[in-house]
Formats: structure tokens, sequence, C-alpha cells
């Protein structure tokens, strides 16, 4: 049974992430937009604070907040003419709606199958053996991502150039 101070964190870390991925999402500002992109991904590591995952709460914010978050600030900044525009509205307002909506259903029939599995396991894995997972049998996609960061890095680069 969860303690009342747990529960408040937790509807603490609902509200806030919720309300930053809408400011998210609606802001006019791409800066800003980003900043509460941000927000939300620190809410985000405190649900795994909340669950005792403290190792992937600590790669939520060092690989999301401090790497690729940090990634797209720096490209925001270094194009003036982006950091500058505002958003246009959207005209595609309901098939977005609709897409959503479609994506969110698929999300929910995925992870109601996936339920049981995950309760029947009810311990996380220690730091040494996520290290040795990620190592050999997802090495492919961890170096994968790097080659995507490097790239849009090189982007930045390239887009800074041309001005």
């Amino acid at each position: 049974m969860p303690s009342s101070i747990e529960i408040v964190i937790f509807s603490f870390l609902a509200i806030s992430g919720i309300v930053s991925s809408f400011l998210a999402v609606t802001g006019r500002n791409l800066f800003r937009s980003f900043l509460f992109f941000g927000y939300f991904l620190l809410s985000v590591a405190g649900f795994y604070f909340l669950l005792k995952a403290d190792f992937i709460a600590m790669v939520q914010i060092i690989v999301y907040v401090g790497g690729i978050l940090v990634l797209i600030l720096f490209f925001l900044m270094l194009t003036p003419k982006l950091a500058s525009e505002e958003l246009k509205e959207v005209r595609l307002k309901v098939s977005s709606i609709f897409l959503s909506l479609f994506f969110f259903g698929l999300l929910v029939s995925v992870l109601s199958k996936m339920a049981p599995t995950v309760i029947e396991k009810d311990r996380f894995p220690d730091v040494l053996t996520l290290s040795k997972i990620l190592l050999t049998k997802f090495s492919l996609p961890f170096e994968v991502a790097g080659v995507i960061l490097l790239v849009a890095l090189v982007g930045v680069v390239v887009l800074i150039g041309g001005e």
C-alpha cells in the first residue's frame, strides 16, 4: 500500500507531466515548447524514481534531458530563423485528432497484452544485468542511436554554415 507522501508525489508528477506535455504540443514558440518537453521528461524520470528504478531514472535524465534535449536546443539556438519564428496553425486538426486516437488505442492494446507478463516479473533488473543486456543483445540499436545523434549534430553544423 503506497504511503500518503507517495500519492502526493505521484499526483504532482502526473499533473505537471500532463500540463507540460500539453504546453509543449500547443505552444507557439519552439524554444518554450522544448523547455516544456524537457520538464515532461523530468516528470517521467520522477515516475521511475517512485518505482524505485533509480538507474532507469538517471538514464532518462542523462540521455534524454542531458543529451537529446540539449542537442535540439542547440539546433534551435544556432539557427536564428527557427529560434525567432512562431509556429503556424495546424490545418489538419480533425485528421490529427483521429490519428492520435488511433495510436492511443494501439498503445493501450499493446500495454494490456503486456501487462500480465510485466506483473509476473515483480522486480526490476539490477544495473549489472541491464548493462550486460545493453552491451550484448542491444548493442546495435545503442550504436545506431549514437550515429543518429552524430548525424543530427552534423546537420546543425551544415545548417549554420549555409547562412
